[in-house]
């Protein structure tokens, strides 16, 4: 066994029995596997996936180890909107990929289910929803999320809101694309800076979006 797989089986092990107090041991991995990706990349992938890698575990490693630096969302939450407010986007799919590293994806699917959570709900929000329940993973101030494209992302949401009091904002994207479908959609997006403004207490500037 290598000495990376000894700290993942390591951190595996501590996470699945004392689960509330093994988050700062899965964000030090994230933080040295930012390092690794840098200074030793996957030689098995391309130069552009090499930076990628890279540019996607340091988003990672440093909003997850900042606490208040970021917002939950899912794969279609406008990230630059939030960045306006010096705030990170964490998709909960991309966090539930990243926490299968530790090989934990099946404790935190059984964890979900044991609480009620239907089997039939996608496999990236039940991993999600078990391994915030469990006490590994921490919970922000807010999170984004949109009615595209997958059915559990509202009722993901829906359920932190409830059980964990994380506030959100739906931005429900209209099927058609026409001046009024449009119109509809920014005064959500509006409406969310706003709201963000309010949670921050960092004023919204226009010119800070155009230039994302």
């Amino acid at each position: 066994m290598s000495a990376v797989d000894t700290v993942i089986e390591f951190i595996r092990k501590q996470a699945m029995e004392h689960p509330e107090k093994s988050w700062g041991k899965i964000t030090a991995g994230f933080k040295a596997n930012k390092i690794k990706t840098k200074f030793l990349p996957n030689k098995n992938l391309s130069k552009g996936y090499q930076q990628l890698e890279n540019m996607m575990m340091s988003l990672i490693a440093d909003s997850l180890g900042k606490e208040n630096s970021y917002v939950w969302g899912n794969i279609f939450a406008p990230c630059e909107i939030m960045n306006c407010f010096n705030l990170k986007t964490i998709s909960i799919e991309c966090m539930s990929c990243y926490l299968s590293g530790y090989h934990l994806e099946d404790f935190f699917i059984d964890w979900a289910q044991d609480l009620g959570i239907a089997p039939t709900l996608c496999s990236y929000h039940k991993t999600f929803v078990g391994a915030v329940e469990s006490g590994v993973v921490k919970v922000p101030s807010y999170a984004i999320t949109t009615s595209l494209t997958c059915d559990g992302n509202l009722n993901t949401f829906r359920y932190f809101q409830k059980t964990k009091g994380v506030p959100f904002t739906l931005l429900d994207v209209p099927y058609e694309k026409d001046e009024a479908s449009i119109q509809y959609l920014a005064d959500q997006m509006r409406e969310l800076t706003q709201r963000l403004s309010e949670q921050t207490g960092i004023p919204f500037q226009e010119e800070m979006l155009r230039e994302q």
